[in-house]
Parts: C-alpha cells; structure tokens; sequence
C-alpha cells in the first residue's frame, strides 16, 4: 500500500543474511573508558593480528553478539609486514598470484636453489654463551 507524500512511517527492512562481514581482529582483553559529552564511554577494542595496531571497536562485550562495530579514522595497513604466499624469496618481490611468480622468477633468472640459498641465510642462528 502506497504511503503518502510527507508520511515518515518506518517500512519493514529484509533481514539481512547473519554473516554479513567476517572479522579477522584479535578481540584486546579488558576495556577502556573514553570521556563523552553525555557520560563515559566503555570500549572493547579490536586489533590487527598481524601488527596488534588498534582498528576497531565495540560498546558491548565481546562475548555479546556482534551488532555493530565502530572503524578507527586512520589506519595505518602495514603493508611491508604482510605475508604473500607469492613473494620472491630471492629479491622479495610480491606478486599478486602464482603465475606472476613464476613469470618474475622466469624474467630475473630466479631459481628455486637461489630461494633456498636465501632462506638459509634468512634463518635465526642459536647464540651460544659461556
């Protein structure tokens, strides 16, 4: 039934699927109290498991069902930590998938022989004291 011009009645949403977004954050133990104008504000903070820079946060525990999520202004996304299954391990050229990889390793002369090479020197050596 078509409504008026100027009728503000609220119409019935369609329910939106459960698992709209899938968070990849590690949930921060605790909260934190921000000052507001109208009172405090408790905060329970999510972080970038790669880095554990805060991203987000949630005015409800978060062991209560996840209803809404508030994103930080500036996130700063560290791109030089991320880890690319396609990366050159030789130069450290990322590449966008496994062909890409195969073609830089084709174009630099890049053999799997250098990669180990590479590795070997990358690996963490046990200091011996005494």
């Amino acid at each position: 039934m078509p409504h008026a011009p100027g009728d503000h009645r609220r119409r019935a949403r369609p329910a939106a699927p459960p698992e709209v977004v899938q968070l990849y954050t590690l949930r921060k133990e605790g909260s934190r109290t921000i000052r507001r104008e109208k009172g405090v504000e408790r905060q329970y903070v999510h972080a970038c498991p790669s880095c554990d820079q805060e991203v987000a946060y949630t005015s409800k525990p978060h062991e209560a069902e996840l209803e809404l999520i508030y994103l930080s202004d500036a996130v700063d996304v560290p791109w030089h930590r991320m880890k690319s299954p396609w990366t050159c391990k030789v130069c450290g050229y990322i590449c966008q998938n496994l062909q890409q990889l195969q073609l830089h390793r084709k174009q630099r002369d890049h053999t799997e022989e250098m990669e180990n090479e590479q590795e070997e020197k990358n690996q963490l050596k046990p200091i011996v004291v005494g």
